[in-house]
């Protein structure tokens, strides 16, 4: 109670009631003076930049999903086989196995072309399993991903699909 007999007549100095005018006036809340001109260049400049890292964000997010679909086999992939090609080979040889994947062309690499008769000429189906298994070059060693019994089917399906008929002249 005495506490509130002590406090109404100093809280009443310094309010905005309007009550007490003739003992003062209230001191500004801050004495900088506020500059609207450079406030509203300040605030654009403020969205502009975050404007700019929103947009540089959605544009990586973006190109991350792109470049990773997500891949269900069940419904794009008639066979596993198909789904592992698409997974691991694909990005860089391209579906149609020229070597022209997107990972590929990101990446500024030569990813050999599986349709050319050069690539198939005096190799054997080991070597070429082989390189699948432990990798060559820029390739990378799918040993991690792939069992001895998938790489030998995923072999086979390129074999298949990709490998040049030979011409008999």
């Amino acid at each position: 109670m005495f506490g509130a007999i002590v406090l109404v007549p100093v809280l009443l100095r310094h309010s905005n009631l309007g009550l007490l005018e003739n003992r003062g006036q209230i001191p500004p809340p801050c004495r900088v003076k506020w500059n609207h001109a450079n406030s509203k260049g300040g605030i654009v400049q403020m969205i502009r930049h975050l404007l700019i890292i929103v947009g540089i964000f959605a544009a990586s997010m973006s190109w991350l999903i792109w470049l990773c679909r997500a891949v269900d086999p069940s419904t794009r992939y008639g066979s596993e086989v198909e789904y592992n090609y698409a997974r691991y080979c694909a990005g860089c040889h391209g579906a149609n196995g020229e070597g022209n994947g997107r990972i590929g062309r990101f990446k500024k690499l030569e990813p050999a072309n599986l349709t050319t008769t050069e690539l198939w000429e005096g190799r054997t189906d080991e070597q070429f399993i082989h390189s699948i298994d432990a990798g060559k070059g820029d390739m990378p060693a799918f040993f991690y991903y792939l069992t001895d019994e998938e790489q030998r089917e995923l072999f086979t399906f390129i074999k298949e699909n990709f490998r040049p008929t030979p011409t008999h002249d």
